[in-house]
């Protein structure tokens, strides 16, 4: 059974999701981003804890957050031995949060969700890939 990790980096929060056998991702939890240690150190123990066989980080075509991806992977690999994959997310937030929207949720729970249901949609995306 292959465990994967999704991340949604971002300059503010990061979206953490995760997914049991390759089939299903699940949004877990939203991480402040504002020290990229603390952050770092916060996605070692979520390693830790579900030990993942592989760990999918979103990544866009352009902005800020390509290199903040890069090096959250970078840091990733020389911590774990593990499958660390760079992948692209752009419209992956805007599907989050359209599917927020259309399952009902309330503004405050969207917002609080947002980041966690972007990380599923590109964990998600990735297994899909897989399954071809």
């Amino acid at each position: 059974m292959s465990i994967y990790l999704g991340l949604d980096p971002g300059l503010v929060h990061t979206g953490i999701a995760l997914s049991y056998e390759g089939k299903l991702a699940q949004g877990i939890t939203t991480i402040n981003t504002g020290d990229s240690m603390v952050l770092l150190n916060k996605i070692i123990d979520l390693i830790i804890k579900y030990q993942p066989d592989e760990i999918i980080i979103g990544s866009p075509e352009s902005g800020p957050v390509i290199s903040f991806s890069q090096q959250l992977q970078e840091n990733l690999k020389l911590k774990f031995d593990l499958t660390i994959h760079l992948v692209n997310e752009d419209f992956y937030s805007r599907q989050a949060q359209d599917a927020l929207i259309t399952g009902n949720s309330s503004r405050k729970d969207r917002q609080l969700r947002h980041h966690q249901a972007a990380a599923a949609a590109i964990l998600q995306s990735y297994l899909d890939s897989l399954q071809i």
